[in-house]
């Protein structure tokens, strides 16, 4: 048997090649064989910037071969979609031929494995069909490559809609309903499909509201192709129903000709359609549920990039903090909510997609004066309606059943008394750090409560409890009606991952947090939660990257000990209720503006 041969093929960008040309250094001083693929255009480009490199500091086991991307010497490689879908289309034909005559030429030591990073995994393909090893190499931190492959999951269970954000749309469109107002709900066909075998429809696409109605597009995604691959669902969504999207406003506005569509609102990813309102003569707004700072930085980042502060093809950093104006705080780069993607098409979609959205006249925010005040005070697009509390009875059902069990447990405890755990719908922490977290609980002597969802497939890892821990001073849960849990006595504190809607329940109830962020928004969040509002604690993690038991006891007694914060949480609470009434009155004010 020859020597291991790896082909090794990364996506045509430094933060790509640097590492995968690291790695077969690596693999090659350990008697490895390395045929590394390049792009022509990606290899040409190398070549004259380090060509001497190329030739004399590359150990003699590493041997370069290219392929066309497809694209013409005049075409902009920096359009990031242009080359994926370029690359896609034209390599994958190409590969197995190049493959063949490499094996050719030393028939002792064939390909034995194929390496690709993101965007490459078309190639895996190849291999697999070859009866070929594969294997990815991840140029970001693992918890991203988790929230990547999480994605194709959050999208089957509903929580994360693959065309915006639906269920924050819903709520808010159940609000809308209440004060009088008809709403059509667009939705794709996949999605509504998946609707109808939960309690979200009812008869006739009914929604719980008669003043709701359904109806629904096709994404232009065919039945066999690949969900997974969001870049490509993004973009088909927009092309399809961007097209069709005329049509059906014309035929739902010739039903009732008394009452028109009059205003379009759309989240994250659909600001095309605020275009085609602007086209019809249509207002439109943006529904945005996350904070309004969150916003305010996809906003900036063209100006972020223009002041030399983040790449200006990948979004990342190049300082180790970033203040987004003089009247915000001064951040973590890593809290920018971009930054966790570390995927090129996003960052650069979302500086298009910000784009449609200054084409809506309002911005809609689950928020307040009292929460953001400098970040509102930065667009006159801003029109803060939190916070949105108190509508439970009006909005859809939980797509997972709720255990109420629990609320008599907690009737049973002393004001106070109970720490409560969850990390909501998106997070799954690893096995270590469920141990860990398991144990920390159980130092605390105190009563908890902690949500743990139970993961669907057989091939994923199953949390559960400890054995030697016998949780006789906690109740698990598979998942909770947590306004009523934050509403409750007996809650103490709240260990969370700082998703604005958690975030947000907590403060309206005057609940201390204990801050677990993991991705997107929420590391902004936390910043707001210690440093803006202190009304929380944050844990810091050890040197293998672990928040440990010991960790865990010292921050929940430190909190619960801190009379100041919890001062605070009460003052912060009285001052966002008091003050309802004026997201109450911006609501009607949004209303009030599309009935003109």
């Amino acid at each position: 048997m020859g020597i291991p041969h790896f082909l090794v093929i990364p996506y045509p960008i430094p933060g790509h090649v640097n590492p995968l040309m690291q790695l077969s250094n690596l693999l090659a001083k350990n008697n490895c064989k390395i045929t590394f693929l390049n792009t022509e255009f990606s290899h040409k480009r190398t070549n004259n910037i380090s060509k001497d490199n190329l030739k004399n500091d590359q150990p003699t086991t590493i041997n370069f071969v290219t392929l066309p991307d497809g694209l013409e010497p005049e075409d902009n490689r920096s359009d990031h979609k242009k080359v994926i879908f370029s690359i896609k289309r034209n390599m994958p034909n190409l590969l197995p031929k190049l493959i063949e005559d490499v094996n050719d030429l030393d028939v002792e030591n064939k390909i034995s494995c194929i390496v690709v990073t993101f965007n490459m995994g078309w190639a895996l393909e190849v291999g697999f069909n070859l009866g070929i090893k594969g294997v990815l190499l991840w140029t970001a931190s693992a918890t991203s490559l988790a929230y990547c492959y999480s994605i194709p999951k959050l999208i089957d269970d509903g929580i994360m809609d693959s065309a915006g954000h639906m269920n924050p749309l819903m709520q808010f469109s159940h609000i809308l309903a209440k004060h009088g107002c008809k709403i059509t709900f667009l939705t794709s066909d996949e999605n509504y499909n998946k609707m109808k075998t939960t309690s979200i429809i009812g008869g006739k696409g009914k929604i719980m509201e008669s003043h709701i109605n359904l109806v629904s597009l096709p994404d232009g995604v065919n039945p066999q192709d690949d969900r997974k691959d969001v870049a490509k669902v993004i973009l088909s969504t927009k092309t399809t129903m961007s097209a069709m999207l005329p049509k059906v406003i014309e035929e739902i506005n010739n039903i009732n000709c008394d009452n028109k569509i009059s205003c379009i609102i759309v989240t994250k990813n659909m600001g095309w359609a605020l275009e085609v309102a602007h086209q019809l003569g249509i207002k439109g707004a943006l529904f945005w549920p996350a904070s309004a700072t969150c916003l305010v930085s996809f906003n900036s980042m063209e100006s972020l990039v223009e002041e030399g502060i983040i790449d200006s093809q990948n979004g990342l950093p190049k300082k180790e903090e970033i203040q987004l104006s003089t009247n915000l705080p001064m951040m973590e780069a890593a809290a920018m909510p971009w930054y966790n993607l570390h995927n090129a098409f996003f960052f650069l979609h979302m500086m298009k997609e910000m784009q449609n959205m200054n084409l809506g006249e309002w911005w809609l925010c689950n928020t307040s004066m009292d929460l953001e005040a400098e970040a509102i005070s930065l667009s006159p697009k801003f029109l803060p309606i939190g916070p949105l509390m108190g509508n439970e009875h009006n909005i859809m059902g939980s797509l997972w059943q709720e255990d109420e069990t629990c609320l008599e447990w907690l009737d049973q405890y002393p004001p106070k008394s109970i720490i409560y755990v969850s990390f909501g719908s998106l997070i799954s922490i690893g096995p270590n750090q469920f141990i860990e977290l398991a144990h920390g609980l159980d130092l605390l002597k105190r009563p908890y409560l902690w949500v743990v969802r139970k993961d669907k497939g057989d091939n994923e890892v199953k949390n559960s409890h400890p054995n030697e821990l016998k949780g006789n001073q906690g109740k698990i849960i598979d998942w909770s009606p947590q306004k009523k849990i934050l509403c409750h006595p007996s809650i103490a504190c709240f260990i969370t991952h700082c998703g604005w809607n958690s975030t947000i329940e907590s403060v309206c109830n005057g609940v201390p947090m204990l801050c677990w962020p993991f991705f997107s928004d929420q590391l902004m969040n936390k910043t707001y939660i210690c440093d803006v509002w202190k009304v929380g604690l944050g844990f810091e993690k050890d040197e293998n990257g672990l928040i440990t038991k010991e960790e865990i006891k010292k921050k929940v007694d430190e909190l619960l000990e801190d009379e100041e914060i919890k001062e605070r949480c009460l003052k912060l609470m009285e001052m966002v209720v008091k003050n309802k009434g004026e997201g109450d009155n911006n609501l009607n004010k949004f209303i009030n503006w599309a009935k003109e």
